[in-house]
């Protein structure tokens, strides 16, 4: 497959055009699209600009509401119920995650508990935004279902990803993003762009069985990391992103090709204020401590380095500011397409 070197700015601007083109206000526009062009110039393709055709399908269909009116329902001093008025993830993430920031700068901690919202792209780009205030932060979602429950085959949990960002002080922060399957289903997506074929272990097809055809796997079943132990995550995050939320929870998720009908999903921010518990510096001091333990480990054999949660797509994302980010072509010509 052909692949192209486009820029950052160039990707903002035609993905931009494109949320535009379906009556997407520019404010909110602009929040969409930096987290998917975040993702891209962190090499995580499966939740970058790759993720416009599907939800152009939706604002176009009426699965996704281009100009939603969030509200928050419910609220305390250190929590709040938002409805997202299935409006885009972005759009309503930002919302959420800026009132758990405020609720946990006044109060040390902040909880916002969301509903009726769509998919909102990579964890790590929310968590992300709470170190610049010292602040640590958790968040998860759930999404349509493409994992079945341990031991069977009906397709009933997303893939309920969870980020965690944690500050530290001369050492890069820890920022973890991790699904709760061994892939994302949009890393199907990028292999069916580029016309290969998926590792054997990532996907089961509609009959259970292993498969390395990724439009199969698509149409099947992702598994769990860790076996039941995946499962076992899954079954909290999904807790904490819908339950607890009054989002439609498991099978009631329409899946990604009912583009006409509203997902309706629910997402979970949590942000900690370090001093609540200690100084910052401290804690920032003790973060380096305990970071540079791990990196001086012995390395195993084959190995060079030791890194951190967070620290290849960080290092891949100063590489593609400078050089630009490379895309299959095709996908490229069908986002042109689309504006």
């Amino acid at each position: 497959m052909h692949e192209l070197i486009i820029s950052s700015e160039e990707l903002r601007r035609l993905g931009m055009m494109i949320l535009l083109a379906c009556r997407v206000p520019e404010p909110d526009a602009q929040i969409t699209i930096n987290s998917l062009v975040e993702c891209d110039l962190r090499g995580v393709h499966s939740h970058g600009v790759q993720r416009l055709r599907w939800y152009a399908d939706r604002l176009r269909k009426g699965g996704t509401n281009p100009q939603p009116n969030i509200r928050v329902i419910q609220e305390t001093d250190t929590t709040a119920l938002v409805d997202g008025d299935s409006g885009l993830g972005q759009v309503v993430s930002q919302k959420a995650l800026d009132l758990a920031i405020q609720k946990a700068l006044g109060r040390g901690v902040g909880i916002v508990s969301v509903r009726n919202s769509h998919h909102f792209g990579a964890c790590a780009y929310w968590v992300e935004q709470a170190l610049k205030h010292d602040l640590i932060a958790i968040c998860t979602t759930n999404g349509g279902p493409i994992l079945a429950p341990w031991g069977g085959l009906t397709p009933s949990l997303g893939t309920n990803p969870i980020g965690v960002a944690i500050p530290a002080g001369r050492e890069k922060p820890i920022v973890f993003d991790m699904a709760t399957s061994i892939v994302a289903g949009g890393k199907l997506d990028m292999a069916i762009s580029k016309g290969e074929c998926i590792p054997e272990g990532w996907a089961l097809d509609a009959n259970g069985r292993p498969t390395t055809d990724p439009k199969a796997g698509r149409g099947g079943l992702l598994l769990p990391i860790g076996g039941h132990k995946g499962y076992g995550l899954t079954i909290i995050f999904e807790v904490l992103a819908s339950v607890l939320s009054g989002a439609n929870m498991g099978r009631q998720v329409s899946s990604p090709s009912e583009t006409d009908r509203a997902m309706s999903i629910g997402h979970y921010f949590q942000v900690l204020r370090i001093d609540s518990f200690m100084p910052v510096d401290h804690f920032k001091s003790r973060m380096d401590e305990l970071i540079v333990q791990m990196k001086t480990s012995q390395l195993a054999p084959d190995q060079k380095r030791i890194y951190l949660p967070g620290e290849i797509e960080m290092e891949i994302r100063e590489r593609h500011l400078k050089e630009g980010i490379r895309l299959p072509s095709g996908l490229i010509d069908e986002l042109n397409s689309l504006t």
